[in-house]
């Protein structure tokens, strides 16, 4: 049976609930078997592990007209970010600043062209 666009965020949002409550009961766990300390420091040890194997997972590329690959969050009609509020830890850090460097390159060349509508198209054929 197929199911509904509605339904299947509701079940992404389920197994996210659920993972969290997980991961805390194991630092919960860790605390009460070692120390708070230990525990502290193997949550980082996990992060810091989880994070590369979930940047990768984030920073997945889909085609684009215009720079032949770009983020799998970008709508490429609209020409904007569908997850911006919500952006996962890495986009807000990439490429070390708060705000999305393809947001602000696009309002830049906008502002300099004297055109809302404006798309600067760049050759990527080379990070394919």
């Amino acid at each position: 049976m197929q199911k509904s666009q509605q339904e299947l965020i509701g079940m992404l949002e389920d197994a996210a609930k659920n993972w969290l409550a997980h991961d805390g009961l194991w630092f919960l766990a860790a605390e009460a078997k070692i120390d708070m300390e230990t525990a502290i420091g193997l949550d980082r040890m996990a992060w810091e592990r989880f994070t590369v194997i979930e940047a990768k997972r984030i920073m997945k590329r889909q085609d684009d007209e215009h720079f032949g690959r770009i983020c799998q969050f970008f709508d490429t009609g609209a020409r904007r970010c569908t997850v911006y509020e919500g952006r996962p830890q890495i986009c807000r850090d990439f490429p070390a600043e708060k705000r999305c460097g393809y947001y602000d390159f696009l309002e830049f060349e906008r502002r300099h062209q004297e055109d809302d509508n404006h798309v600067a198209v760049t050759d990527s054929s080379a990070w394919k």
